[in-house]
């Protein structure tokens, strides 16, 4: 999640680098590889290369279409 202008928390998506699908959330994307949020949280802050042996990047906000 990253803060918006207003202080309050925002949802980001997350993109499966190896497959391309794109889940609502860092969780979502945690849970379907088994791993933990924190574990999500440190691949995407850059700490770890790779979860289960698949990478995971946020998606800039403004370039995935609401469903």
């Amino acid at each position: 999640m990253a803060k918006n202008r207003k202080d309050a928390w925002v949802r980001t998506w997350v993109r499966n680098i190896d497959s391309g699908v794109i889940f609502e959330s860092a969780r979502a994307a945690a849970i379907s590889i088994k791993v933990g949020d924190s574990a999500m949280s440190n691949h995407l802050a850059g700490r770890c290369d790779s979860l289960n042996g698949q990478k995971f990047e946020r998606v800039p906000e403004g370039t995935v279409a609401d469903a």
